[in-house]
C-alpha cells in the first residue's frame, strides 16, 4: 500500500522482495539502471569526471534538470556540478527520485515542460536513482525514506540538512512540491 495514497503499488516488486514495495518506499536491492529517453530539445553536453551527463532545460531555460552524473564519490560529483551551475548563474538541488514513483515522473515532467518556471527560475536540478545511487547517496550524508527528495547540497557537495520529501499524494499538484523546494536554495553558491 502507497504511504501517500493508500493504493497498492503500481510497479512490480524487487524479485528478492518478500513483501511489495509501497508507493514512494525506496527498494532495498539495486535493479540495473532504467532511464528514460530524451526529448528531441535535450542538451547535450560532456562528461563530468568519468560519466557522461545529459541537461534537460525547460522550453524558456529558467530551469534545468542534470541526469546521468559520473560514477564514483557523490560529494566530489556533486560539488564540481555545482561549479558548472555557479558557472550558469544556476542554483543546486540534489534530486533523487526512482523510475516507479509516479510522484517523481510527474515532477520531472513539469520541470522540463515549463509548468514549474515561475516557482523554480534559476535552479538546477541534479538528478539521482533512490535505487542504483543508494549507497552513493548514503556516503555523502543523503538519507532518506521517502521519495522524490530534495536537498540543498553544500558548496563540497555535502547534504546541508535543508531537505524535503514526498508529496501527501500520488495525484498532488507539482506547484506545492515547487514551492517547498524553492525554500530549501534560499541562498546562491559563491
Amino acid at each position: 500500500v502507497c504511504l501517500s495514497c493508500n493504493k497498492p503499488p503500481s510497479s512490480t516488486p524487487p524479485e528478492s522482495a518478500s513483501k511489495p514495495r509501497k508507493h514512494g518506499e525506496i527498494a532495498a536491492k539495486k535493479r540495473p539502471r532504467e532511464r528514460e529517453p530524451t526529448a528531441p530539445s535535450v542538451a547535450t553536453q560532456g562528461p563530468v569526471g568519468a560519466g557522461p551527463r545529459t541537461i534537460l532545460a525547460s522550453p524558456s531555460n529558467a530551469v534545468d534538470l542534470v541526469s546521468g552524473v559520473a560514477a564514483g564519490g557523490l560529494q566530489a560529483v556533486i560539488a564540481d556540478e555545482i561549479a558548472l551551475a555557479s558557472r550558469a548563474d544556476r542554483r543546486c538541488i540534489v534530486y533523487v527520485g526512482a523510475p516507479w514513483c509516479e510522484p517523481c515522473k510527474r515532477f520531472k515532467a513539469a520541470l522540463v515542460a515549463g509548468e514549474l518556471d515561475a516557482q523554480l527560475k534559476g535552479f538546477r536540478f541534479i538528478e539521482l536513482d533512490a535505487d542504483l545511487d543508494k549507497q552513493r547517496l548514503a556516503d555523502a550524508g543523503y538519507s532518506m525514506t521517502l521519495v522524490p527528495f530534495f536537498a540543498a547540497p553544500t558548496p563540497l557537495g555535502g547534504n546541508s540538512g535543508r531537505t524535503t520529501a514526498g508529496v501527501p499524494n500520488k495525484d498532488s499538484p507539482m506547484a506545492p512540491l515547487a514551492k517547498r523546494v524553492a525554500a530549501l536554495a534560499v541562498t546562491k553558491v559563491p
